[in-house]
């Protein structure tokens, strides 16, 4: 799901924001990783202010950050993390590491949808 939104009205400027935000980016997932690192970095209090700014979906932001930990958590499940160790912020690149921590947690992931609840190893 996009996190930008289109108010009825402000197309053009909703339009505006968002290639401002995606310049030099060449597709929207990383465009959206982008605002997501940028809206990470701000302050709680600042937050709100940013997204109205940029024609962002605060609500949306925070459940890519909940699927962020949730995601971090399937990690540490695999033991290709420490229980201990702290979720990183987020950037609009993906380094050779974090691609294949993706492709394992993605790809560990599939097969629980064809399995009977019972025999899922994580709960989803």
């Amino acid at each position: 799901k996009s996190p930008f939104v289109m108010p009825f009205g402000k197309e053009k400027e909703a339009d505006a924001a968002k290639k401002a935000l995606g310049e030099g980016l060449p597709g929207d997932h990383l465009l959206y990783a982008r605002a997501f690192a940028m809206w990470r970095a701000k302050g709680p209090a600042e937050r709100n202010a940013f997204c109205f700014r940029n024609f962002l979906s605060d609500r949306t932001l925070q459940q890519v950050e909940k699927t962020r930990h949730d995601l971090h958590q399937y990690l540490v499940d695999l033991k290709l993390r420490q229980p201990r160790e702290t979720l990183q912020g987020g950037d609009s690149t993906l380094g050779e590491l974090q691609c294949s921590e993706l492709l394992c947690v993605l790809a560990s992931s599939l097969p629980l949808a064809t399995r009977p609840p019972s025999q899922r190893k994580f709960k989803c």
